[in-house]
């Protein structure tokens, strides 16, 4: 951007302060005066400007955020975790399209640093024009321009600042069933399942959610007593899509049906016809509780009639008041405890013990699909943990949000959304009317196997790799699915393909020889194995399996 372009939104900072700031002030006079001292919140501006913020993971500067200040005088540095609406100011009136787009990429950072944060707000400032947006997992919703050059524009705005400072909490996209210590760095946490209702205290974030889009999964770590002794469980919390069961709603997905997509369900159904297999123990998670997260009614559902107390908290429950043109896409806010708790798959010390780790997820998935029908569909490095008990290693096999029942008659509709790219299947990626099998999932596997192995099985191994030019499996990451199933197919149709522009690229340290083996092993068990499949001689697609998934694309 010219900085003569940037010296006059620059300009603008001044005024928009001035105007939030004066607001804020006649409400908390308006409070005292009518002796409602303390029950606003005072919505003020940073003090700084045009920075990067306090707990951002990039060098990403922004215009503005608003927070919510306790009392009055000024709050300089601009923190993520602080943070109750972002500000993107532009000079011209024209330029709104790019407002948005800045305000999506640095949203990411308030969801990480606010574990507690369901949706955003956000303002665009283009001129004198003037839009709140709210910002949720699947779509950005903008109200109307209001033009604060003029009299109604203004107080247009004013009430929606006014709004913000009186409003309850849930309404601003906080989770009221959470709750922190003055640190900011251990958490509360109520999980429901049914009827019951249980808080889990002093419990660590593991793993925050880094994106806007998509199920926001936030994992949590704590303490339990249980038999008389401790023990740690991971509670996980994500906005899952859930299927109407009448196909016709406007909620329908492609799934077709509600048990499709309940987590829930598939991990109680799983431990009931595991947990008798001993050697499985620790292979998969075991359910403790978990269901939808329940929150106090409002707006439309209390107007229907509904106990307050008990409301699912879904996407179209928390923008119910909203006069929206298209039906908000229905997730479903769960909370899951399981146990054990694992580590990263990179954690591993050797490519010895990913072999292990690996073998031991397989084996869950594999008597998963042969017991229980589910099948996984989204084998990745981040679905793989590592158990240490007692110094020996482990692994399980985590996250069945996107499973399906394995005698649904099913294929990806959304590929992007079945799995993570770099691990996926190459008909899953080709979103053809195939149907997904377990063959799919050790695909992955192999993906897996192949990833680690040219780019080092931990952060310690990464250095043995002298990177030069760009990698084979970089491809795998890069481009849309179509591209990315040209790679893969490109790279995997021959044995000679196969070496050429994969094995021969793993790291060649004598350590990762097995890894080398294992992946030449399984490609010819998978690609060139008549028995699983006449059709395609397993995953390979040759002359006359060709045509047939060709048909989906």
């Amino acid at each position: 951007m010219p900085e003569s372009v940037i010296k006059k939104e620059a300009h603008m900072y001044p005024g928009i302060n001035a105007f939030v700031e004066f607001v804020a002030d006649s409400v908390s006079r308006h409070m005292q005066k009518h002796g409602n001292n303390g029950k606003a919140r005072r919505i003020v501006p940073f003090g700084k400007t045009d920075v990067k913020p306090d707990g951002a993971d990039d060098r990403t500067r922004i215009d503005h955020m608003l927070t919510c200040c306790a009392k009055d005088g000024p709050v300089d540095q601009p923190h993520y975790a602080k943070a109750l609406c972002l500000v993107e100011a532009k000079y011209s009136q024209k330029d709104q399209t790019d407002a948005y787009e800045q305000l999506v990429r640095y949203s990411r950072n308030i969801y990480a640093n606010q574990p507690h944060r369901r949706f955003l707000w956000g303002l665009t400032v283009c001129g004198t024009l003037v839009r709140a947006c709210l910002l949720s997992n699947d779509k950005i919703y903008a109200s109307e321009t209001v033009d604060v050059a003029s009299p109604e524009g203004r107080g247009r705005f004013v009430g929606l600042l006014v709004n913000w400072s009186l409003c309850e909490i849930p309404r601003l996209g906080y989770d009221s069933t959470m709750g922190c210590n003055d640190a900011g760095d251990k958490w509360s946490i109520e999980v429901f399942d049914g009827d019951a209702r249980n808080t889990y205290s002093n419990l660590a974030q593991v793993f925050p959610a880094y994106s806007l889009r998509g199920r926001h999964t936030r994992c949590f770590v704590g303490t339990i007593e249980a038999d008389g002794d401790e023990k740690q469980v991971l509670i996980k919390d994500c906005w899952s899509h859930f299927v109407n069961e009448d196909a016709d709603s406007p909620h329908a997905d492609e799934e077709g049906t509600n048990s499709l997509r309940d987590e829930v369900t598939f991990l109680r159904e799983i431990l009931t016809k595991l947990s008798a297999e001993r050697s499985l123990d620790g292979k998969y998670p075991r359910l403790e509780m978990g269901g939808v997260v329940r929150v106090a009614g409002r707006g439309a559902a209390v107007a229907a009639g509904r106990n307050a107390a008990v409301v699912e908290d879904t996407t179209t429950a928390a923008m119910s008041d909203l006069a929206l043109a298209k039906p908000v896409p229905l997730r479903k806010h769960m909370r899951i405890v399981m146990s054990p708790v694992g580590e990263p798959l990179q954690t591993v010390n050797s490519p010895d013990e990913l072999i292990v780790a690996m073998f031991d997820a397989m084996e869950a998935h594999t008597e998963i699909v042969r017991r229980c029908r589910i099948l996984h569909r989204d084998i990745s490095i981040n679905n793989i943990l590592v158990r240490r008990t007692d110094g020996v290693v482990g692994g399980m096999l985590i996250d069945f949000d996107n499973a399906i029942r394995v005698d649904s008659n099913h294929t990806a509709a959304r590929p992007d959304m079945t799995g993570t790219l770099p691990y996926m299947s190459i008909s899953n990626l080709m979103a053809n009317d195939v149907k997904r099998t377990a063959l799919d999932d050790w695909e992955s596997c192999i993906y897996i196997l192949c990833w680690l192995a040219t780019m080092g099985v931990n952060e310690g191994d990464e250095k043995l790799h002298k990177k030069s030019k760009r990698l084979s499996v970089d491809e795998w990451r890069d481009g849309d699915t179509e591209t990315i199933a040209g790679w893969k197919r490109g790279h995997m149709e021959t044995t000679g393909a196969f070496k050429s522009n994969i094995l021969d690229q793993f790291i060649g340290n004598p350590r990762y020889r097995p890894l080398k083996d294992l992946a030449e092993s399984l490609h010819e068990g998978l690609f060139f194995n008549d028995k699983a499949s006449p059709l395609c001689e397993g995953c390979y697609v040759n002359e006359r399996g060709l045509k047939k998934l060709h048909k989906g694309m």
